[in-house]
């Protein structure tokens, strides 16, 4: 997580980053990579303890969602992106829709 931290800290790489995470998870539908990276970023910006002030989200559950023994429902995770200072979108996939 070092070297991620030092990217999204001492750059503005970490939208960079965070794009290509978001490509990889829309791949492979793995949380683990996706909360790294966002972990990274909390720390890299001012720690957990503030996300879950800025996100109003239990400081315990937010650890516990990074640390992978429970997953983050959408509201949940709304949260966390917004006080990192992202926001969900949805975008139409790349592949043919047949409509009738």
């Amino acid at each position: 997580m070092n070297i991620l931290f030092n990217l999204c800290k001492t750059s503005k790489m970490y939208k960079h980053i965070l794009a290509a995470v978001l490509e990889e998870y829309n791949n492979d539908r793995d949380l683990t990579v996706l909360m790294f990276a966002l972990q990274a970023l909390a720390y890299a910006q001012s720690g957990l303890a503030s996300l879950a002030e800025k996100a109003r989200v239990n400081r315990q559950n937010l650890y516990r969602i990074f640390s992978g023994k429970r997953s983050p429902k959408r509201e949940t995770m709304e949260a966390i992106l917004h006080g990192l200072d992202f926001k969900l979108s949805i975008e139409l996939l790349d592949r043919s829709i047949e409509r009738s």
